[in-house]
């Protein structure tokens, strides 16, 4: 879609991935509401990319498989809601949110086991609340870097499993942020 709407809703997208990583992928050029619906490869081998330019609404779903940066939002996609998904099998970021402020995620359940899986990362984004979410990853459950401001990351459980993880990295530049009652532990 370009600069329109596309909405998804109890829909099963199955991405028939038979030969490599980002054979095919998910690029959304407008807005997304996506409710109650399953986001994932035909093969565990394979991932594909969900790179959102415009303003997402994801709830009640099911992603995974995602190559690289996990669910991507990218750089001006503002007034975001990520509700109550569960994101899995990530080669890198669960939820990487770019340059976007305002963004809203709370109650999703993140599993970046892999090498190098973080849960959430924020870069260059403001006034983002991260609430109550349970992340379990092999590197940091949440980092933010690079110019972030006026975030809170509230009420969060963190699992860090393997030597390389942190619950929450903060670097670079973080005015005004707030950070309470997350839990953390290590696996």
């Amino acid at each position: 879609t370009s600069t329109g709407s596309l909405n998804i809703n109890n829909c099963n997208i199955i991405m028939n991935l038979t030969s490599s990583d980002q054979q095919y992928n998910i690029t959304v050029e407008g807005d997304l509401i996506a409710n109650y619906s399953n986001f994932t490869s035909s093969s565990q081998a394979y991932e594909f990319n969900f790179d959102i330019y415009g303003q997402a609404n994801i709830s009640n779903s099911h992603i995974s498989e995602l190559f690289n940066r996990g669910l991507y939002i990218r750089p001006n996609s503002n007034n975001n809601i990520i509700y109550n998904n569960t994101i899995r099998n990530i080669t890198d970021d669960g939820i990487f949110i770019d340059t976007a402020n305002n963004t809203n995620i709370t109650l999703n359940t993140i599993h970046a086991e892999q090498a190098n899986g973080l849960g959430i990362a924020i870069s260059n984004s403001h006034s983002n609340n991260i609430f109550f979410n349970i992340i379990n990853s092999s590197d940091d459950g949440i980092i933010s870097s690079t110019s972030a401001s006026f975030n809170v990351i509230s009420s969060n459980n963190i699992t860090t499993v393997g030597s390389g993880g942190n619950g929450i990295t903060l670097i670079s530049a973080h005015n005004y942020s707030n950070l309470t009652s997350n839990r953390i532990f290590a696996a």
